[in-house]
């Protein structure tokens, strides 16, 4: 139960994260080449293109920015006392199930986007 809630926070927050960059990227934002910034996405997405990935930092757990999550806030919104694992398992485990959903709703997300963007009629 602890990794299903986890994973739905971070496809949750991959999906936010990703509205955001499509915004400024190729969405509403962008008045001019929208299309071709969409393009190019795709296509350094699909050679993995360090260039254009570097531009995408999916949602993390880094807690970089104020507010933001990191793995104890994470644990701790999910009920989980970080003094309760006391050999580390749970709380990475949470952790990276979180990442993994966050980061894989913001790629999907972004896919979408830029194809419907590219492609549109």
């Amino acid at each position: 139960m602890l990794l299903a809630s986890a994973r739905a926070m971070g496809r949750e927050a991959g999906v936010n994260a990703a509205s955001w960059v499509i915004q400024d990227t190729w969405g509403g934002h962008v008045t001019r080449g929208a299309r071709e910034i969409a393009l190019k996405f795709l296509y350094g997405h699909d050679d993995g293109d360090p260039v254009i990935m570097d531009q995408f930092s999916p949602p993390n757990l880094s807690g970089e920015w104020a507010g933001d999550l990191t793995e104890r806030s994470l644990a701790e919104s999910l009920g989980v006392d970080p003094e309760s694992d006391p050999h580390g398992v749970i709380i990475p485990e949470i952790a990276d199930a979180w990442e993994w959903a966050a980061n894989e709703a913001y790629y999907d997300e972004l896919i979408k986007s830029a194809r419907e963007t590219a492609f549109e009629k």
